[in-house]
C-alpha cells in the first residue's frame, strides 16, 4: 500500500498600526511636542500613509509559506513479514519587507527586511516478523 499527503499554506498578515509598537520596532523616539490631534480627518490622513496605493504609501509585507508532506509505503511480501517505510518533509519560510516613508517619521525613512526559514526531513523504516513457536514436548 502506498499513501501520501502534501499540504501548502500561505499566510499574508497585516500588522497593526499602533504607534507605540511601530516606534518600538524602529527604536525611534519621536518629537512629542506636536502629537497627532484627536481629529478624525487628521487621523484618517495618518492612516492613509500606510496604504500601498497612496503616492508615498508604506510597505509592510508579512508572508509565511509552509509546505508539508509525506510518502509512506507498507508492504507485506510474505504472510509473516511486514515492512513500513515513510519519508516526510516540512519546510517553512517567513518574509517581511517594511518601508515606512518620511511622512510618518519626521522626515526619516525606515526600511527593514527579514527572511528566515527552517526545513526538516524525516525518514523512518521498520521491518517486523511474526514468529510462532511450536510447543515441544520433552
Amino acid at each position: 500500500m502506498v499513501s501520501s499527503m502534501i499540504g501548502y499554506t500561505r499566510q499574508e498578515r497585516d500588522r497593526n498600526r499602533n504607534v507605540r509598537d511601530r516606534l518600538a520596532e524602529q527604536r525611534y523616539i519621536p518629537d512629542l511636542t506636536n502629537p497627532l490631534t484627536p481629529n478624525k480627518n487628521l487621523y484618517s490622513n495618518y492612516l492613509l500613509q500606510f496604504d500601498k496605493d497612496y503616492a508615498t504609501g508604506a510597505i509592510d509585507d508579512n508572508v509565511n509559506n509552509l509546505i508539508q508532506g509525506y510518502l509512506a509505503i507498507t508492504a507485506n511480501p510474505y504472510k509473516k513479514l511486514n515492512y513500513i517505510g515513510r519519508i516526510g518533509f516540512d519546510y517553512n519560510e517567513g518574509i517581511r519587507d517594511v518601508f515606512w516613508p518620511r511622512t510618518l517619521l519626521e522626515n526619516n525613512n525606515f526600511v527593514s527586511n527579514y527572511f528566515g526559514y527552517n526545513q526538516r526531513l524525516v525518514v523512518t523504516n521498520s521491518i517486523d516478523m511474526i514468529l510462532t513457536w511450536a510447543k515441544k514436548e520433552i
